[in-house]
C-alpha cells in the first residue's frame, strides 16, 4: 500500500497514461508542482523503480486486463 499521498497522485495518474518517460515527468509535476523538469524525470523514474509502487500499477494492469477478458467472455456467452 501507497503511504505517501503525493506519491499515490502521481501514480493514479501515471497508471492512466501510456508510460512513456515524458508521462512519468508530467505525472510528476502533477504530485509535485513546483518540480523543475529534470528534476522531475529523476525522482519519477526512482518513483517507478519502487517494488511498492510496481506493484500497485501491475495490480491495477491486471485487474483492467481481468475486465476485459470478462467482457469479451460475457459477449460470447450472449
Amino acid at each position: 500500500m501507497i503511504i505517501n499521498k503525493k506519491h499515490l497522485l502521481f501514480v493514479d495518474e501515471y497508471k492512466l497514461t501510456n508510460g512513456l518517460t515524458e508521462d512519468a515527468i508530467r505525472c510528476y509535476q502533477i504530485a509535485y508542482p513546483n518540480t523543475q523538469k529534470e528534476s522531475a524525470r529523476v525522482k519519477s523514474s526512482k518513483l517507478l523503480q519502487d517494488d511498492t509502487i510496481k506493484k500497485y500499477i501491475q495490480d491495477y494492469k491486471e485487474n483492467i486486463r481481468i475486465d476485459r477478458d470478462n467482457s469479451v467472455i460475457d459477449a460470447i456467452k450472449k
